[in-house]
């Protein structure tokens, strides 16, 4: 079938936008945006921020509606499958082929409130017959000379008592417990493991508890 094609006048100024919105009603309406069905390759939907030759690159913003009660969910979730695996979900920022150019950070946060904030929770999928998945951190490979990456976890500061770091392993209802492992990486000559409590400004620091 022919192509549809809607975008507003090239300017020397200040291009037109384009607004797509769904009409308000009792129950407003729906705004869907979807590629092709086909028996072979399904068509794409692609979002981009425009381009700038001096000046950042366009954003793109992804907001639920504001509610009354709550607001509005952002779901981002991979396409089914009937044979094989669902799609995967990949959130990276883009690669850079320059060796004076790092590439962007990714943030994942709530948001901030005068309440209590939102969570943060990063889970695999469970499985009624097989094993779940596995959930890992890494920090990247450092090229050249260079060290590797820190991998850093820490609870949160607060003016009274900071936010404990808990490290605790699956439980298990047949059989026993999952371990837990703390050791350095193998190389021409191994890091140190330390378990150590913290400064004290004043009083006394914390102890070290070790027990079965």
């Amino acid at each position: 079938s022919g192509s549809l094609s809607l975008s507003t006048g090239t300017s020397s100024g200040n291009a037109g936008s384009i607004s797509l919105n769904a009409g308000s009603g009792e129950t407003a309406g729906q705004v869907t945006i979807s590629g092709g069905n086909s028996a072979q390759s399904a068509g794409r939907v692609a979002l981009e921020g425009g381009s700038s030759m001096s000046d950042l690159g366009a954003s793109i913003s992804l907001s639920g509606g504001r509610g009354g009660i709550g607001g509005g969910r952002i779901d981002l979730t991979s396409g089914d499958a009937d044979m094989s695996a669902t799609g995967d979900v990949a959130i990276g920022s883009s690669t850079s082929s320059s060796k004076d150019v790092s590439s962007g950070s990714i943030l994942l946060n709530s948001g901030n409130t005068i309440a209590d904030s939102g969570s943060v929770l990063i889970a695999s999928g469970s499985s009624e017959s097989g094993s779940a998945g596995v959930v890992s951190i890494n920090a990247g490979l450092s090229g050249g000379d260079n060290i590797g990456s820190s991998l850093l976890m820490s609870g949160g500061d607060a003016s009274i008592d900071g936010g404990e770091a808990i490290l605790t392993s699956g439980s298990s209802i047949n059989a026993k417990s999952g371990d837990v492992q703390v050791m350095s990486s193998s190389g021409a000559s191994t890091g140190s493991v330390s378990v150590v409590s913290g400064v004290a400004s004043f009083g006394d620091s914390g102890p070290i508890l070790v027990g079965s």
